[in-house]
């Protein structure tokens, strides 16, 4: 039985043995099934989405409020009951224990508006999340297996441009959210440094002509 030929990604991370290459392909998967949940054909549109975010983070501040309104007994009382349907052979002095022990931080959960809170900030961020989607969900993770699995990238040998191309074209990411070269060499950088700042190719400074007398 002939051995297939390597993939334009296993020839990029010049790796050829069949144990690491699963393993790269299997965490490669999942970095597949992250960007297709991104870019699903039925992704609501960004004002879809806030409008639909909206309606959720109005109906849980009303639920909140419907919930403060019921005398706190009872309030303990639906929280025993969630445990009881989770433990049906729990026993009556585990239940007393869980009703003091665990109610407080229930009730306060269901009183907060931090749901609400958070909801807002999603809002805020829609575009962001668009705008970041490839670097969150396909760079940063393909780095990170990089590392993960000893893969070393040099300019010369194994280019990180060129990885990053294979790594695309397998996961079908289409060209038009791709990041230009020099982007993408900032990101890793970024990764690889958080605290440093990337050092930028500066343009030949040519010499000022002077006009002829």
């Amino acid at each position: 039985m002939s051995k297939r030929p390597p993939t334009k990604l296993e020839q990029a991370i010049g790796k050829d043995d069949p144990f690491e290459l699963a393993a790269f392909h299997h965490e490669m998967r999942k970095i597949e099934a992250s960007w297709r949940e991104v870019v699903a054909p039925n992704q609501p549109t960004v004002a879809v989405t806030r409008e639909q975010l909206r309606r959720t983070a109005a109906t849980h501040a009303k639920a909140r409020k419907e919930w403060i309104k019921n005398p706190r007994f009872y309030r303990r009382e639906i929280f025993l009951a969630g445990f009881i349907r989770a433990n049906p052979d729990v026993e009556e002095s585990k239940l007393r224990a869980v009703a003091y022990d665990g109610f407080a931080d229930f009730d306060a959960k269901m009183s907060s508006d931090s749901t609400e809170q958070d909801i807002k900030l999603v809002m805020q961020r829609l575009d962001d999340y668009r705008k970041e989607a490839v670097r969150k969900w396909v760079i940063e993770p393909f780095c990170k297996l990089l590392e993960k699995t000893g893969i070393v990238p040099s300019p010369r040998k194994l280019p990180f441009t060129k990885m990053m191309t294979a790594a695309f074209d397998e996961i079908g990411v289409d060209v038009k959210y791709r990041p230009s070269p020099g982007s993408i060499n900032v990101i890793r950088h970024h990764l690889r440094y958080p605290t440093k700042p990337p050092k930028l190719k500066k343009k030949p400074q040519w010499p000022k002509r002077t006009k002829r007398r």
